[in-house]
Parts: C-alpha cells; sequence; structure tokens
C-alpha cells in the first residue's frame, strides 16, 4: 500500500500539514506515516541549561501531543501510523521519505530570504526527499 510521510511538530502548519495528507491518502488508498520529530539541544560553557524534564519525558510528551492530534482528527477511515523520532527533523523526514508515495511538511510562512538564512526543514526535505514533496502554506501565507 502506498504511505503518505508527513512531519508533525505541534504548529499550526503541522495540523494543516496532516489534514492535507489525509486528504491525500483517502483519494490515493494510501496510508499515512505522522512523524513527529523531537530533540534536545544541550548548550554549553556559559550557555548551558538545566533541563526541566529528563529525556524519556520529552519523548512521551511528543508521544501524547501526537496521538492528541491524530485522535482529535477525521482520518476518513485512512490509517494512520504514528512515529516518534529523536533527530534532526530535516534528516529524519528525508530518510523516512524513501519508499514513500509523498511527503508532506507545513510552512511556518518564513519566505524570501528569511527562510533562506534559517535554512528550514521544508527547504531541507525539498531539495533531499526521496519521492515529491507537498509543502502546505498557512491560510495567510
Amino acid at each position: 500500500m502506498d504511505r503518505i510521510v508527513v512531519g508533525v511538530d505541534g504548529s499550526d502548519g503541522a495540523r494543516k500539514a496532516l489534514e492535507t495528507a489525509i486528504d491525500v491518502a483517502a483519494g490515493l488508498g494510501a496510508q499515512v506515516e505522522a512523524i513527529c520529530v523531537w530533540s534536545i539541544v544541550y548548550g554549553a560553557g556559559e550557555f548551558a541549561m538545566t533541563l526541566p524534564m529528563a529525556h524519556s519525558e520529552f519523548e512521551e510528551a511528543s508521544r501524547k501531543a501526537l496521538n492528541d492530534l491524530v485522535t482529535s482528527m477525521d482520518t476518513k477511515g485512512v490509517v494512520v501510523q504514528q512515529s516518534i523520532i529523536e533527530g534532526d527533523a530535516a534528516s529524519v523526514l528525508i530518510r523516512a521519505s524513501e519508499g514513500a508515495r509523498m511527503l508532506v511538511v507545513g510552512s511556518r510562512g518564513h519566505g524570501g530570504f528569511v527562510g533562506l538564512l534559517v535554512g528550514s526543514v521544508s527547504h531541507k526535505v525539498i531539495a533531499h526527499a526521496h519521492c515529491p514533496v507537498l509543502v502546505v502554506p498557512m491560510d495567510d501565507a
């Protein structure tokens, strides 16, 4: 069965991307793999910080947020597999795109020079994914 991968990070853009992925999957008779990528960035020296949660708590919070999002949506009968993966979002989604029919990501609206300087996930996956990429803009974009 065809698989559509969608990156979900808790943002409004990711919610819209998941809705779009479900719509596309319903039309194709495909399933959706919703991937929430999380990571902990550590500082050094004067920028070091004490983390308020343990490693396992970050993973569990991500799992709960993804599950809450998926269960709150009309999946239109589409099977939505949920994956929680630690790592760099763009790298994880690019790997997950292997063998997928499509990769769907949301846009946070960074355009022009800002988007190029930030090096957003959407820009990276467009350049390196192993399948077509659909970037879903926000309503006001």
